[in-house]
């Protein structure tokens, strides 16, 4: 089992100070104990019911608290069913050797807890098992599908690489009812994970820019809950001074008064994190601006994608251009969904200046549906007042 944090890169173990580290180490420890320990209380209490159980299958007739015995038995049986699989469950975290799945912990940036995940490793296989694999035919429907017009990637991780298929390409019609600028600002600092301030203040002074220039519905997504509160903090009185509201995610959703703003002919800014993405209870046509503060590329340190680049190595992909960059651009397809068709201009940022002189910038161009590419917002202000 690995250990990952949401919101947060993990640093390198050469950056963490040792008490730090021995703090971490601990409080493993001491999880990890807490977890066997209840194991042994659930294995205690699988024992204790299945007695209780005997003993009533054993009696005469009669009443157990109020209900009939057969009554009784019946929901006594379905809790140790219960406890039985959750006891089967924790045994399978702590002793899991099975490498189509990964099992990790994952500290919750909002609430600041701990929490186990475990998720299969090749989805491929679940899905070829149990529902492609009785299917004479299935339409997949989505923006999101295709790589500069190559399916290779998605079939790839659904497990469809042997079915025959039928692709139309209908995102051109897409492009032609959404006018979308992008943006990559050249002022912007290259980002430095040991130094963040002068990516979070010039961040901070251009999302004020953009919204007093442009008072519409602007979202802000941050790879970090951290440095989402930091430009929260630099950016709030300066919008409301413009009159501007200023929200930021406190919690896994959008709180309800949110929405109902966004729904609103009101301007507001929205910081996020990239979880909104998949956020489905959010018009399109409310966000007129989107930024990303920088590409949602896959974490290496994260264990479900460390397992996952060994697979793709071993069917002979490569690790960056055929995985981590197809992963990125399909993230970044799915989250222009939410800029909207409501004034049919739409403005999507990407404030990582690093991306100028990438080599896989033309990559980034071919895969969105863009009609200009500015490179200071003074450009775009200009062709768009």
């Amino acid at each position: 089992m690995s250990g990952c944090r949401d919101g947060a890169k993990p640093s390198s173990s050469s950056t963490i100070p040792l008490n730090k580290l021995i703090e971490d180490c601990q409080m493993h420890e001491i999880f990890f104990e807490k977890l066997i320990n209840l194991s042994i209380d659930l294995k205690n209490a699988r024992r204790a019911l299945e007695k209780i159980i005997r003993n009533m299958l054993g009696s005469g007739p009669g009443a157990y608290g109020g209900v009939k015995k057969s009554e009784a038995v019946f929901k006594t049986h379905k809790f140790l069913k219960c406890i039985q699989k959750y006891d089967n469950f924790i045994v399978q975290i702590i002793q899991s050797s099975d490498l189509t799945f990964v099992s990790y912990l994952k500290l919750d940036g909002f609430k600041q807890e701990w929490f186990i995940h475990v998720e299969p490793v090749d989805i491929g296989k679940i899905l070829a098992k149990n529902i492609f694999g009785d299917a004479k035919s299935f339409l997949l429907v989505s923006s999101s599908l295709s790589i500069n017009n190559s399916y290779e990637f998605i079939k790839w991780n659904l497990g469809l690489q042997k079915y025959r298929k039928l692709e139309i390409t209908s995102y051109s019609q897409y492009c032609n009812n959404v006018a979308l600028d992008l943006l990559i600002p050249r002022e912007m600092p290259v980002f430095d994970s040991k130094n963040t301030a002068p990516f979070i203040a010039r961040l901070s002074e251009m999302i004020v820019k953009i919204a007093v220039k442009k008072p519409q519905k602007m979202m802000v997504l941050f790879n970090s809950v951290e440095r989402m509160t930091s430009v929260y903090k630099l950016v709030n009185e300066n919008l409301a001074a413009a009159g501007i509201k200023c929200f930021y995610q406190r919690g896994e959703m959008l709180s309800e008064n949110v929405i109902r703003y966004l729904k609103s002919d009101g301007a507001c800014v929205i910081l996020g994190s990239q979880g909104l993405m998949d956020f489905t209870d959010i018009c399109d046509e409310s966000i007129d601006t989107l930024v990303i503060e920088k590409l949602p590329f896959p974490f290496f340190e994260d264990p479900r994608i460390a397992v996952r680049k060994k697979k793709a190595a071993a069917d002979g992909l490569s690790e960056f251009e055929e995985y981590m960059l197809p992963k990125t651009l399909l993230k970044i397809k799915q989250t222009i969904g939410r800029i909207g068709e409501k004034n049919g201009k739409g403005l999507l940022v990407i404030a990582d200046s690093k991306l100028i002189n990438a080599r896989y910038l033309g990559d980034v161009l071919n895969a969105l549906p863009l009609y200009n590419t500015y490179y200071t917002f003074e450009e775009y202000w200009r062709d768009n007042n």
